[in-house]
């Protein structure tokens, strides 16, 4: 629970519902529960960081960060975005300050990612 009652200033910017349902799903997702649900679109993605990435070869772990920060198949919808040359993630220990620092433009560059990311992600397992 937040120690304020003050929205955050991301559900005021001129987004879309979805942009915001995904970005906020995204900012709260659990560092340390080793299953994490992502909707978007009606779709359920599910990540388990205790089984190995399926789509790359890397034998990293399926989570939220290696989709944003490894994984090779992602790497070049990555370099279509500025946010991901401007915020560079050394380690899983500090993701979730990817999401503390946000612009409009921003969270439609994360958005549009993720959501792009995760149309490649059902293409490739066939879900």
């Amino acid at each position: 629970m937040k120690h304020n009652s003050n929205r955050e200033g991301y559900l005021n910017y001129p987004i879309s519902i979805h942009k915001k349902r995904i970005f906020a799903q995204l900012r709260l997702q659990p560092d340390r529960i080793s299953i994490l649900n992502l909707y978007i679109s009606r779709h359920k993605i599910i990540f388990n960081p205790t089984h190995y990435c399926s789509i790359c070869n890397v034998k990293d772990n399926d989570d939220l960060f290696h989709v944003f920060c490894k994984c090779i198949i992602y790497q070049p919808l990555r370099l279509a975005y500025p946010i991901f040359k401007i915020h560079n993630v050394p380690n899983r220990r500090f993701f979730h300050k990817f999401f503390r620092r946000y612009d409009c433009q921003a969270i439609h560059e994360i958005c549009d990612y993720i959501r792009y990311a995760m149309y490649l992600r059902s293409f490739c397992l066939n879900e």
